[in-house]
């Protein structure tokens, strides 16, 4: 058998010996250079790997936590959640969608009925504010909700935001300035 051929059996290192000094010091600064990209790479994005991995793209969990108490979406937490603009469904199977100014005033109706607690969930209070500002409106009206707690994203878009509804406020609330159809 030449030098040329490699028998099935032959080591890495036995193969290695057959090299010139030369080859062998460019296989060498080859694997070299090859780690040094690759830890360069690690070095230099460490930093931002860390705070990609730490800051969520949305914070669809939390928000349901604050809002649940629960990840589990069977508990009955003895709250009613409800949303008009980007639901986290996947994490609260439970909610409650409103698609007009009509059922977001029949979920608030419907929380004094059963004497329960709701939460409004919302994802990206930018898309609320421009595709529903009726429901945008009433959620942000201080006689109605308490302080909305914002979960931020990865980017201000993509922020979640949670009210709690002051419970009895619907009865004696004039909800006459808004369309019944409207978003």
């Amino acid at each position: 058998m030449g030098k040329a051929q490699v028998s099935r059996g032959e080591s890495f290192r036995q193969r290695l010996k057959d090299w010139s000094p030369l080859a062998r010091w460019r296989a060498g600064l080859a694997f070299l250079a090859a780690a040094l990209v690759v830890l360069g790479f690690f070095a230099t994005t460490h930093s931002f790997r860390s705070w990609l991995v730490t800051h969520p793209l949305q914070q669809i969990p939390e928000s349901v936590l604050a809002s649940r108490g629960s990840l589990d979406p069977h508990q009955d937490a003895g709250v009613l959640t409800a949303s008009f603009c980007i639901p986290p469904y996947l994490y609260d199977s439970q909610m409650i969608r409103t698609d007009s100014v009509a059922e977001f005033i029949a979920v608030l109706k419907r929380a004094d009925r059963e004497n329960k607690p709701l939460l409004f969930n919302i994802g990206m209070p930018w898309a609320a504010r421009e595709d529903s500002p009726g429901m945008w409106s009433l959620f942000n009206n201080p006689q109605l909700f308490s302080a909305p707690r914002t979960f931020p994203g990865m980017d201000a878009g993509l922020d979640r935001t949670v009210a709690l509804y002051k419970a009895g406020s619907a009865d004696s609330f004039d909800f006459s300035p808004y369309k019944l159809d409207e978003r």
